[in-house]
């Protein structure tokens, strides 16, 4: 009896709360992904990405010997451009709350991606600025941090902190953004053992003055000094 009336509110709960693409919002048939549609899933294979080489691009990082500036990432890895409907999917995941769209990217990025070949590698998220924290109640770099690790078990640090509250980015023009992230983080989050790769975990990367700052944090701290840097995100925009 409890199994036939948990069935019925179950198809109740799924007709008034269909399941939708996280991208085009069409509601998903049986057949389809739980997070994305076929017809998205075909687009997305398409889509011009830095990740695409991602697993040959790690094999030979690890091989450089050449200097490499110390505030940038070896490799910025999306899975779509930050435009059009990619954009607002993003933008329905930060600001209208919808939690479960960290797990269908995480779930994305890993199919489309081999992190299996990143051997003694971290993933640390994004800090919201505190007031943001707040407001938000969630940051959404930490939520894809978390589902990507139970994905690739790989370990997620949560040690970088915002030490003060910044503009957001996006009300900032290309020149303030730098001035706006300079000297906002810290990180303060001890690990043992040798990490060989960091993967800075955020939902979009644009003119990169937040992953700039991230990365002088972490290299200000010691504790990744010889470590390469990567970045991964949903969406990446123009720079």
């Amino acid at each position: 009896m409890r199994i036939e009336l948990f069935n019925i509110l179950k198809s109740l709960i799924d007709l008034i709360y269909p399941n939708k693409c996280m991208i085009c919002r069409r509601v998903l048939t049986s057949l389809e992904d739980e997070y994305i549609c076929t017809l998205c899933s075909h687009r997305l294979c398409g889509e011009i990405n830095t990740a695409y080489n991602l697993s040959k691009g790690f094999v030979n990082d690890l091989e450089w010997n050449e200097e490499w500036p110390e505030d940038m990432p070896r490799m910025i890895i999306s899975l779509f451009p930050y435009e059009s409907e990619y954009r607002k999917a993003i933008l329905r995941w930060k600001y209208r709350g919808i939690r479960k769209y960290a797990k269908g990217f995480a779930k994305l990025l890993v199919e489309e991606n081999h992190f299996e070949v990143l051997e003694q590698a971290v993933l640390i998220p994004i800090p919201l600025a505190p007031s943001r924290m707040k407001k938000r109640g969630f940051n959404q770099a930490l939520d894809l941090a978390v589902e990507l690790g139970k994905l690739t078990g790989i370990t997620v640090v949560d040690g970088l902190k915002r030490i003060y509250d910044t503009k957001p980015q996006a009300s900032c023009s290309r020149e303030e953004r730098f001035k706006n992230a300079k000297g906002s983080m810290n990180f303060s989050n001890k690990v043992s053992g040798r990490v060989k790769s960091v993967l800075l975990i955020d939902d979009i990367y644009t003119t990169g003055s937040t992953i700039k700052e991230a990365i002088r944090a972490i290299r200000n701290s010691k504790t990744f000094q010889d470590a390469f840097i990567y970045v991964v995100v949903v969406g990446k925009g123009d720079f």
